[in-house]
């Protein structure tokens, strides 16, 4: 599964890519899905079109009646309206440059399969696929049709993620050794109840293994290995996964979680997530090498420290400047093979990862939980989760190793 021509970035270099529509304006392009996160995308997209930038020509939409206004807006533009993303994709087959697919993961594989078998280059939102079997599938199609897939993990499209990752490369802090990061979002109740497959492992036989680290949280897991990649020079491909995952709400997956993986280039990727804490704390990545670190704390700043002690900082994108890197980004890809999309090379590390996690998985004691009210939501904390966290990951270590008091699992290991 390693890239082809060194990049960390880059996986498809010589496939025939179509550069523009097929009478010379702007790129062809559809949307499968518009509600949800399909509306950042969605609000891009019009953006886009409005500028001349792209000609949105199909969206499949499953709920005309929710997205009454969003339908009647398109239409008026000579958007052509579908139910059904395979039938979309018939009429459309050989005319579309640019599928775009914020669907529920366990359609990710189906729906990348075949619009590039249908023609179309695709970005397909985080992560690339349910398992590991799926992700091959998609990279495979990729290479029999010639067309690409580009995943949407936004932090990895910016100009401060590429820069980090050629001065990793430049080994401006040595070889890296560690990669350690901290994730507290709370999420409440309605979160799991927002989509039928939200905190769920597999939903009507299909697998889906939504979770902090696979899902809100899995752009971070990626950056980990690009960072990895980059300060290595060779793909970190998961040979260990220790893992320690727990849940508070009642749901099928876990909603807290530490993570300790061993790569074939030698760096150990230490991930703490949780959804149960009071508060959102800022994210942030410690990438350690024989020579300094880095610290990079989630769209505020990177901050570099040499093994002597001094210090450079760079300020980060915000939310919407990410997400602009990332549509330009593929967008360019379409004339460019070498615009740097994060390809299924990359994103399948991740995959490879969450399908090594140890099936077990600890439902927290009422006793260290408690369930606070706001905003007319309903929150889960586990007593004591930043303190412990942060424990882990200044440790490098599981939950049960630093004897947190919600903890007291043995650790799993699955290789």
């Amino acid at each position: 599964m390693n890239a082809c021509g060194g990049s960390v970035f880059l996986d498809n270099r010589g496939l025939a890519l179509r550069a523009t529509a097929t009478d010379g304006g702007p790129p062809s392009v559809a949307q499968i899905g518009i509600s949800g996160y399909g509306r950042a995308y969605l609000e891009w997209v019009e953006s886009a079109m409005k500028a001349g930038r792209i000609r949105l020509v199909a969206v499949v939409v499953i709920n005309r009646q929710e997205e009454r206004a969003a339908c009647a807006r398109l239409a008026a533009q000579g958007v052509e309206i579908f139910e059904d993303w395979e039938a979309m994709l018939d009429v459309w087959r050989g005319r579309l440059d640019l599928c775009l697919a914020p669907v529920p993961i366990s359609l990710h594989a189906r729906v990348a399969v075949a619009a590039l078998e249908a023609g179309a280059n695709v970005l397909m939102e985080k992560p690339l696929a349910a398992t590991l079997e799926q992700a091959v599938a998609i990279r495979e199609a990729e290479r029999r049709t010639g067309r690409w897939v580009a995943v949407g993990y936004q932090d990895a499209y910016t100009e401060t993620s590429r820069r980090i990752a050629s001065h990793l490369a430049d080994g401006r802090i040595g070889r890296v050794r560690s990669i350690r990061w901290l994730g507290l979002w709370p999420r409440s109740t309605s979160y799991y109840h927002r989509t039928p497959w939200a905190g769920r492992i597999s939903v009507d036989g299909q697998p889906v293994r939504d979770s902090p680290l696979n899902n809100a949280m899995g752009h971070f897991l990626n950056l980990a290995f690009l960072w990895a990649w980059a300060g290595t020079g060779g793909p970190p491909e998961p040979t260990t996964v220790e893992a320690e995952l727990y849940r508070a709400y009642p749901i099928e997956s876990f909603d807290t979680g530490v993570m300790r993986v061993g790569t074939s280039a030698g760096v150990t990727i230490l991930s703490a997530v949780s959804h149960c804490c009071p508060v959102e704390r800022p994210l942030y990545l410690r990438v350690l090498g024989d020579e300094g670190e880095l610290r990079w704390t989630h769209r505020q700043e990177a901050v570099w420290t040499s093994g002597h002690g001094e210090t450079e900082r760079l300020a980060l994108e915000g939310g919407a400047e990410t997400l602009e890197a990332m549509f330009a980004t593929v967008l360019a890809r379409l004339g460019d093979p070498d615009a740097p999309i994060c390809s299924t090379a990359q994103a399948v590390l991740q995959v490879q990862t969450i399908e090594g996690l140890p099936e077990g998985i600890h439902t927290i004691d009422e006793s260290q939980c408690e369930q606070v009210s706001r905003d007319g939501e309903t929150w889960q904390v586990v007593r004591g989760i930043e303190e412990d966290l942060s424990a882990c990951v200044k440790q490098n270590a599981l939950p049960s190793e630093i004897q947190a008091d919600w903890a007291g699992l043995p650790s799993l290991v699955a290789t």
